[in-house]
């Protein structure tokens, strides 16, 4: 009797084992073709640095970049505190050096982009451009009306709704690139869904980085007016 049971707790524990060597089996596959199908490539004519809307990311920072430049501490006779428009410098300097991520650049330098390329593109502008620039160094946007800079305050409302709407762009594409790359088996269909998510999903966080520069241009123009007034 003790002999049979022995035997019978040996057969299921042999088919437990099985049990879960096949699904063990099965998700690895699974996470095979996954790992294939994420790293599947939308393909660009020449680099990234070509597009458009990278181009005019581009070429705004310079104009923001030269706007500062305009701007010397020791120079200025104006009527606002020139530390106070130092300070201001300083923000946006810091601004351009979060735009200019690491991240950014060397995406920059790609001939072609996968949904991944994507992810860390649209993690570097929430940590670097909203979280960096925007949130540490041009909060005080927000409340504007406490500041010395008459001229920007006129314009409360116009920098109050850039503010606000640059910080609601947070929400959708990292949750939206997690749901379209679940689980499933390779198809054709799958594989150009993935393409097409890597390049919809590009051009998405490109529009949010030049949304985000509204404010940052505008206050560098305010900057650059304030310097040439003051000298």
């Amino acid at each position: 009797m003790k002999t049979f049971i022995k035997q019978y707790l040996s057969i299921i524990n042999y088919a437990i084992i099985g049990i879960v060597f096949g699904y063990a089996s099965f998700y690895l596959f699974l996470n095979l073709y996954h790992y294939q199908d994420i790293r599947r490539t939308y393909d660009i004519n020449g680099t990234v640095a070509d597009e458009i809307l990278v181009k005019n990311v581009d070429s705004r920072l310079k104009v923001i970049e030269d706007n500062i430049n305009s701007f010397d501490v020791n120079k200025y006779r104006g009527s606002i505190d020139a530390s106070k428009l130092n300070l201001v410098s300083a923000n946006l300097k810091v601004c351009l050096n979060y735009y200019n991520n690491d991240v950014y650049k060397e995406l920059k330098k790609k001939s072609s982009i996968n949904i991944i390329d994507v992810y860390r593109l649209r993690e570097a502008y929430e940590n670097e451009v909203l979280n960096g620039c925007i949130v540490k160094n041009l909060y005080w946007v927000s409340d504007i009306e406490k500041t010395d800079f008459d001229a920007l305050k006129q314009n409360s409302f116009l920098l109050k709704t850039y503010f606000k709407d640059i910080l609601a762009t947070t929400s959708y594409l990292k949750k939206d690139l997690l749901n379209n790359t679940a689980y499933s088996f390779s198809t054709e269909i799958f594989s150009k869904e993935i393409k097409n998510i890597s390049k919809d999903g590009f051009y998405e966080v490109m529009n949010s980085y030049n949304s985000s520069l509204n404010i940052v241009e505008y206050i560098s123009n305010w900057l650059k007016q304030e310097a040439e007034a003051g000298v």
